[in-house]
C-alpha cells in the first residue's frame, strides 16, 4: 500500500511539547514500516497559520488527486492536519470517493470511506476542537499584540529610516538608521517648501544617494516617497489598523514639518492652487504703487491677460499692463542672479566645514541623551512587568509611568534641538543655495502654482509701478543676493548691497 507522510509544526510551544518535525517524521516512518507501507512522498513544514500553510496543504491535496489509485495518509494527530472546516471537507471528499485513508497515530483512529459513525463523529469532533484551539490561539495572539501596540511598540518591520534591533534585555526594538534618517529628514525639509513635486523627490534621493535595506541598495521609488510623506511614525506616531498610537522611538522629524508636507501634498492632491479656470500669476499678490488697491487681473479675447488697478479709491492714472511683460521682468531679473558652480560648491564647503566642526560636539551630547532615554524606557519596560505580576496596582503604574514618559519628552524636546541645530541648518541652507543658483531655470519649467509658490517665497510688498514691477526680496534671499562676493557672479551689483530694500526691474 502506497503511503504519504504529513508532518507539522507551526508554533515554538508545540516544538517544546514533543512535537518537533524530526519527532514527528521519525514516528510516521515507524508507523509505516510496521503496517509494511511504502512511503512516496512527504509533506514537511514548519509554518505558522497562514497563506502559506495553505497552499502546502493544497499541494498536498493536489498530489493525491492527481496520482492513480488509492493512498494512505499519515499523520501525527487531527490538528497537525486541519484546523478548519474547509480543508476537513476537502479530506471528507476525497476520502468518501475512495482516493484517501487517514491515519491519526496519536488520536489512534483510522478515518476511511467504510468508517463507522463513531469513527466519523470522533473526525468530526476533533475537527471542532482543533478549530477552537486556533481560534484560542489567535485570540491571544491578537490581545498580546493589542497590548504591545498601547505600549507604543511597533509589530512589524521598522519604517525606513529605521532599523529593527535588540535592547540591553533582548527585547525586540526599534532605532533610527543612521545612515538613511538624514535624508528621511531632508526630505521632509525640502518637500515643505512646496517647490517640489513627489517624483522631483524621487530624483533628489536617489541623488543623494538614498537606497533601501531590501532589496540591498536599491533606489527609492516615488511611491515609497510617498508614503515616506504621509507617514506619522516619522514624527512619533504610529498607524495601526487606520488608528493612530504614540510610540516609544526617537521620532525624525517633529509633527509641525510633518504637517506642513501634509498640507502641501493634499493641496497639490486637490489641485487647489491650479488656477485653471482663473490662470493669473500675480493674483492676489500685487497692489497699486500710486493708491495702495488690489491689483486684479482679467481676459482679453481669450488669450492675454491684463493687469490693472481696482481703484476702489478713486482714480489714481494706473494703467492696464500685461501680465506676460511683469513676467518677463521676474525672469529677467532671475537670470541676473545665477550663481556659477564652482562658487556655489565653496561655499558649500565652507559651510560643511563649519557644520562638521559643531557636529563634533552636538554628538557627544545626543550620545548621551539617547543612552538616558533608553534607561528610561527600559524603567518603564520593567514597570509593566511589575504590574503584570500584581505587585503594584493600575493607579501606580499609571502614575510612574506618565512620570517616566515626561521625562522622555523633555529628553526629545533637547535630542530635537541638537539634531535640527545640526541637520535641518545644513539642509535648508543647501536648500536656499540650490534654489538660488536655478531660480530662472525653475521658474520658466515651473506650473503656476510653482510660480507662485516662487514668488511668494522670494518677494513681498510687490507692487505695479507704471510698467514696473516694485518688489522687497525676503529673507535669507537678500542675504545671498547682497553677499560680499556677489559682485562675482551678479552682474549689475546693486550700488548698496548690503541694505535691504524695494527692487525694481527694467
Amino acid at each position: 500500500m502506497k503511503a504519504v507522510i504529513l508532518a507539522r509544526v507551526s508554533t515554538k510551544e508545540q516544538e517544546e511539547q514533543g512535537q518537533s518535525l524530526p519527532s514527528q517524521v521519525r514516528k510516521l516512518r515507524e508507523y509505516a514500516q510496521h503496517k509494511g507501507f511504502d512511503v512516496e512522498k512527504e509533506f514537511v513544514f514548519a509554518e505558522s497559520a497562514g497563506p502559506k500553510i495553505r497552499l502546502r496543504f493544497e499541494e498536498m491535496l493536489n498530489y493525491i488527486r492527481k496520482r492513480k489509485g488509492n493512498v494512505v495518509l499519515l499523520c501525527q494527530n487531527v490538528d497537525r492536519l486541519t484546523r478548519n472546516f474547509r480543508d476537513a471537507v476537502d479530506i471528507d471528499e476525497l476520502r468518501l470517493r475512495g482516493k484517501l485513508e487517514v491515519h491519526f497515530l496519536a488520536d489512534g483512529f483510522i478515518l476511511s470511506k467504510e468508517s463507522a459513525g463513531n469513527v466519523v463523529f470522533q473526525w468530526d469532533m476533533r475537527v471542532m476542537l482543533a478549530k477552537q484551539y486556533l481560534s484560542t490561539l489567535v485570540e491571544n495572539g491578537n490581545r498580546t499584540l493589542r497590548n504591545k501596540v498601547e505600549n507604543g511598540e511597533w509589530i512589524a518591520r521598522a519604517p525606513l529610516g529605521y532599523i529593527n534591533s535588540k535592547d540591553n534585555d533582548g527585547r525586540s526594538t526599534i532605532e533610527r538608521d543612521k545612515s538613511r534618517a538624514m535624508f528621511i529628514r531632508r526630505l521632509f525639509v525640502e518637500y515643505s517648501s512646496g517647490l517640489y513635486s513627489l517624483s522631483e523627490m524621487q530624483i533628489k534621493m536617489n541623488g543623494w544617494g538614498m537606497t533601501n535595506k531590501t532589496p540591498k541598495r536599491s533606489p527609492v521609488s516615488k511611491k515609497q516617497v510617498h508614503e515616506i510623506i504621509r507617514n506619522p511614525f516619522y514624527f512619533g506616531v504610529m498607524r495601526v489598523n487606520g488608528e493612530l498610537y504614540p510610540h516609544k522611538y526617537e521620532p525624525i522629524i517633529d509633527k509641525e514639518l510633518f504637517d506642513t508636507c501634509e498640507a502641501i501634498r493634499l493641496g497639490r492632491n486637490r489641485n487647489s492652487t491650479n488656477y485653471s479656470s482663473k490662470p493669473f500669476l500675480f493674483r492676489g499678490l500685487i497692489h497699486c504703487a500710486y493708491c495702495g488697491c488690489a491689483i486684479s487681473s482679467d481676459i482679453k479675447k481669450n488669450k492675454y491677460i491684463y493687469l490693472r488697478c481696482t481703484k476702489h479709491k478713486g482714480e489714481c492714472g494706473a494703467k492696464r499692463v500685461r501680465e506676460e511683460l511683469l513676467a518677463e521682468q521676474i525672469k529677467k531679473y532671475f537670470r541676473k542672479i545665477k550663481i556659477p558652480a564652482e562658487v556655489l560648491e565653496t561655499i558649500k564647503d565652507d559651510l560643511k566645514t563649519s557644520i562638521d566642526a559643531k557636529k563634533e560636539y552636538h554628538e557627544q551630547a545626543i550620545d548621551h541623551l539617547q543612552s538616558e532615554y533608553k534607561q528610561i524606557q527600559q524603567k518603564i519596560d520593567r514597570a509593566l512587568d511589575v504590574r503584570l505580576e500584581g505587585s503594584i496596582t493600575k493607579e501606580e503604574y499609571d502614575r510612574k509611568v506618565m512620570s517616566l514618559k515626561l521625562d522622555q519628552q523633555d529628553l526629545s524636546s533637547k535630542l530635537s534641538q541638537y539634531t535640527r541645530a545640526d541637520d535641518e541648518y545644513h539642509i535648508t541652507v543647501n536648500l536656499l543655495l540650490d534654489l538660488t543658483s536655478r531660480l530662472s531655470e525653475l521658474f520658466e519649467s515651473s506650473k503656476l502654482d510653482q510660480k507662485r509658490r516662487l514668488l511668494k517665497l522670494l518677494f513681498s510688498n510687490l507692487k505695479l509701478d507704471g510698467e514696473k514691477l516694485l518688489f522687497t526680496v525676503n529673507k535669507p534671499f537678500d542675504l545671498l543676493m547682497s553677499m560680499p562676493s556677489s559682485a562675482v557672479w551678479h552682474p549689475q551689483g546693486d550700488s548698496n548691497p548690503c541694505r535691504r530694500r524695494e527692487r525694481a526691474v527694467s
